[in-house]
């Protein structure tokens, strides 16, 4: 009944996630708010239950993976909650979150390993990546799709050669935070492809990452440029012209790898 803890504890820490990327959809800190207390309190259930489970083997160092993960959740929880109170960033908060998220859900998975329920878990992990798969390529190609129409829409503005059909599309900064929420969405569907795929390979291989499977380079080399390209963006040093270029480059190399198959 105790290890029924960290599995409601990854589902706070999801919830947390949540309300951050609604704050960047929405605006509204109230959100944000709201998803530092569950972290908060997250992190400090997650302490009184690892305390209760290293008396229980009687250790006082992670003994597996188990462990690991759990404690480097929680170290980058209460990471994250220090710099709330240093500065509130909730963009960058995001992949915090996300992070935390992503270490809760392998020491989940860890441990319903060691509780042999291999072959369900196995199903489900499959189907649950097909579907987060999906899910992250629609996103990023209407992303990618609000970008085209962007670049058209700026050319003929700066031409002053404005077509009938472009002249029905809203303002460039309202294309340009549109295509910033989509890309967003598909970010956090990226990761979730990223967890999911670790997961899968974990139940199949027995390791959490192959050097030899190129889907997991090449996810991770696109998860790496998206976070970069967000920091940038969030740190207000790049937006507009240039801001919608680099991001297109981003969403065509991720289809281009997704339909070659390395991701």
């Amino acid at each position: 009944m105790p290890y029924l803890i960290p599995h409601i504890i990854l589902g706070f820490y999801l919830m947390a996630t949540l309300l951050y990327l609604l704050r960047t959809i929405y605006d509204r800190p109230a959100l944000t708010a709201l998803g530092l207390r569950l972290v908060f309190g997250a992190a400090l259930a997650q302490t009184c239950f690892l305390i209760w489970h290293f008396v229980k083997i009687r250790g006082a160092w992670p003994h597996g993976y188990f462990e690991f993960f759990q404690l480097t959740s929680l170290l980058l929880a209460y990471a994250f909650i220090g710099l709330c109170f240093i500065k509130r960033f909730y963009r960058s908060g995001v992949l915090f979150l996300v992070t935390i998220v992503l270490f809760n859900a392998l020491s989940y998975v860890q441990h319903t390993w060691a509780s042999n329920h291999l072959e369900g878990l196995s199903l489900f992990t499959q189907q649950a990546h097909i579907a987060v798969s999906f899910l992250c390529l629609l996103f990023y190609s209407l992303a990618a799709i609000i970008t085209i129409l962007f670049l058209s829409s700026e050319r003929q503005i700066k031409h002053k050669q404005i077509s009938s059909l472009l002249a029905k599309l809203p303002a460039l900064t309202t294309l340009e935070t549109l295509q910033h929420k989509t890309m967003s969405l598909g970010f956090v569907f990226l990761t979730l492809v990223i967890v999911s795929g670790t997961l899968f390979s974990k139940l199949q291989t027995g390791h959490y990452f192959d050097w030899h499977q190129g889907k997991q380079h090449g996810s991770l080399f696109c998860w790496f440029y998206f976070a970069l390209l967000f920091c940038v963006k969030s740190s207000k040093k790049m937006h507009g012209h240039r801001s919608i270029v680099y991001s297109l480059f981003g969403l065509i190399l991720l289809v281009l790898l997704f339909f070659i198959g390395f991701i």
